[in-house]
């Protein structure tokens, strides 16, 4: 038997949690031009549900080349950019204390100033949560990234929820971050 639970309250945003016998859950998140989902894994202490996912290791981005170009500074570019999606990325290049924060233009480009970045850190603005980091490699300048499916996946680093009889109430960061700090409340389906 499981126990499925839709959010409520918040307009024209459909989300929801399934909790399965076998203590595996399934998430579900859609508003606007996002979509997202988790799973994982559940316990229960008590009146308190722990979602717990078990993919963190999973990043948005994945490197498809890095190369030495005749450029200036250090280029970050999307393969195969949608100017939606790409003008909603942001990137940022880091030597030591020093951080350098770029948005890309609408053909997926990031460019930066500095030339030998110690780290890179990609993230795109409809999916706050996935910040991305990457090491460059010596001798290069532009890095080729692309989003992957991975970018959808929504982390639950045991998020702590409160059963109250027909209800879970969650605290969610990612929740919080499209629709200010407060207390979601999901509603069991009756099967």
């Amino acid at each position: 038997m499981h126990q499925i639970f839709h959010l409520t309250g918040v307009r024209e945003t459909a989300s929801g949690i399934t909790l399965y016998a076998d203590h595996t859950f399934d998430f579900y998140l859609s508003f606007g031009a996002i979509d997202r989902h988790g799973y994982g894994t559940w316990t229960k202490e008590n009146d308190t549900v722990i979602l717990t996912s078990n993919y963190a290791d999973k990043k948005g981005f994945a490197i498809v080349a890095q190369q030495k170009d005749a450029l200036e500074g250090y280029q970050v570019s999307l393969q195969n950019p949608d100017p939606f999606f790409a003008g909603m990325m942001r990137g940022y290049a880091i030597v030591q204390a020093t951080s350098e924060e770029q948005k890309a233009d609408d053909q997926g480009v990031i460019q930066f100033a500095m030339e030998h970045p110690d780290k890179l850190m990609l993230m795109n603005a409809l999916f706050p949560d996935q910040i991305v980091t990457f090491i460059p490699e010596p001798d290069t300048n532009h890095m080729i990234v692309q989003p992957n499916h991975d970018i959808f996946l929504l982390h639950f680093p045991e998020v702590r929820c409160t059963q109250e009889e027909q209800t879970l109430l969650v605290k969610l960061p990612l929740l919080s971050m499209y629709f200010g700090e407060r207390t979601f409340v999901y509603e069991q389906q009756m099967q």
